[in-house]
């Protein structure tokens, strides 16, 4: 039977003893105990009575077990609920059959269905329903969510057909080959887990991020990882601490980053520290993949986004709506195409700027495409700090200032001041050894002169499941509203 579960799951017996995933512990779970896990989660989901077209929330922390229940749904018919919470449905109006958690409430709408002990032992015979059930193209599969970052958070069905053609072009542009990978990137993101998928479907070893930047690269090190998928944000922080301890890494070969645009100082310092090829994407949980970076000098112009993918329609257009002629600035906008893209949402609004118009996508970035179709991104429009006059994004002010002595991590954003322009807010994470007030001198220098800032320290960034900065969020910070 040609149904995902088979393609995710039957292995050469080959491999069917090799490490599969990396538990949080240290153990790997192997091909065989992969799939035997899979099919045992799918006999107790029948058993609850989780069955075809069900949606069916996810709410357990350990990524490896999230990733076997969503194999598990899948395997039985069900729309595995990928990303976000029964309570971000709740508020959305979405409606879900259930959620499988370990904290249980029978109170709780939707049903709560307990992941107890007894989800990890066979049932024999194996319950009506459990069997692998061949998809329907056309029907859902998954729900994913976008990250809200900078707004209202989307809900998406994903169909089989989108899953398996989205799945194809990962193989096109990233290759096929087994490596073991690992992916900071939420289970719960449509490129994490395709990325995820990818890996098992090689037969290579999937392996999580650790606790610290540090522990993360010990990972990499132990596991001979070869590549690395992660944000440009957490890329930083993975460079900053193999600068300060250095860590042998010559397996490492490969650095994918999603998320936004990465500066090129920062990919030519990953690539010179790991001697790894450094690659950027560009797309949305909406379409997938709109436009790919492959070696350094695409990063030599600032927010340069790569080539955008044949199969993708992508326009520049003014504030009218009308295409723009090649190396225009403007907003961007990809057509939608259900080959590989959803046709609306789930939770869709009523406004004027809503992202999905008339058979478009407005993602909310300004950029520029050349006759070439190499796209760069300034930014996005809701993010772009208007300084009188001037805008820049906040991702130019924080390559400005990363390299500050004492910033451990930061991040900007635009605070609107009485004149009707921005602040430049910045949210700092520091070194103990050096002073606020040292950081903030150096900043000073480095920003224009009479430039406002508004800056405060803080433990952590807030981040969204993608690892990108929650810039909402740090804005409500920043101004004394969280």
């Amino acid at each position: 039977m040609s149904d995902l579960f088979s393609r995710l799951c039957s292995f050469p017996s080959a491999i069917a003893g090799d490490p599969a995933l990396l538990m949080i512990d240290g153990r790997t779970v192997s091909f065989a105990q992969l799939t035997q896990t899979v099919i045992t989660f799918a006999g107790h989901a029948a058993q609850a009575g989780i069955g075809p077209g069900d949606r069916i929330a996810i709410e357990i922390p350990n990524g490896a077990i999230r990733l076997c229940l969503i194999l598990a749904l899948l395997r039985v018919g069900a729309i595995a609920v990928a990303g976000a919470t029964a309570d971000d449905f709740r508020k959305a109006g979405v409606a879900l059959a259930g959620v499988i958690t370990q904290r249980v409430d029978p109170r709780t709408t939707p049903r709560h269905i307990a992941l107890s002990q007894t989800w990890f032992e066979p049932i024999e015979p194996e319950p009506r329903g459990a069997s692998a059930q061949a998809p329907d193209p056309a029907e859902p599969r998954l729900l994913m969510s976008s990250s809200g970052s900078t707004g209202e958070k989307k809900f998406m069905d994903f169909t089989f057909a989108m899953l398996e053609q989205r799945l194809e072009w990962d193989r096109t542009v990233f290759g096929d080959e087994r490596h073991n990978r690992l992916v900071t990137l939420g289970l719960g993101t449509d490129f994490g887990l395709r990325q995820a998928l990818l890996t098992l479907q090689h037969g290579g070893l999937l392996v999580r991020a650790g606790a610290s930047p540090a522990a993360t690269m010990e990972l990499i090190r132990t596991h001979r990882v070869y590549e690395l998928v992660t944000t440009p944000f957490m890329l930083n922080d993975l460079v900053k601490s193999t600068e300060a301890t250095p860590v042998p890494v010559p397996e490492l070969k490969s650095i994918i980053t999603v998320g936004g645009p990465i500066s090129g100082q920062l990919a030519r310092r990953a690539a010179d520290l790991f001697g790894a090829a450094v690659t950027n994407v560009y797309g949305s949980t909406e379409t997938g993949l709109i436009a790919v970076a492959k070696g350094m000098d695409w990063f030599a112009t600032e927010g340069a986004s790569g080539t955008v993918m044949p199969w993708i329609d992508l326009e520049i257009i003014d504030e009218t709506g009308v295409a723009q002629p090649p190396g225009t600035m403007g907003e961007v906008r990809v057509r939608l195409d259900r080959r590989f893209s959803i046709g609306s949402y789930l939770n869709p609004g009523d406004s004027d700027d809503e992202p999905i118009r008339a058979g478009w996508f407005y993602p909310g970035d300004i950029g520029s495409l050349s006759a070439t179709r190499e796209l760069t991104i300034a930014g996005r429009a809701r993010e772009l700090i208007n300084l009188g006059g001037t805008k820049i994004s906040p991702a130019a002010i924080e390559d400005r200032l990363r390299q500050i002595r004492g910033i451990e991590q930061l991040a900007a954003v635009g605070l609107r001041n009485p004149a009707g322009y921005d602040d430049i807010g910045l949210a700092i994470c520091r070194s103990p050894d050096v002073t606020l007030a040292t950081i903030d001198e150096a900043i000073r220098m480095k920003l224009d002169r009479g430039t406002r800032i508004r800056m405060m320290e803080v433990k952590v960034l807030p981040l969204t499941e993608t690892g990108k900065v929650d810039r909402m969020q740090l804005k409500a910070i920043l101004e004394g509203r969280h």
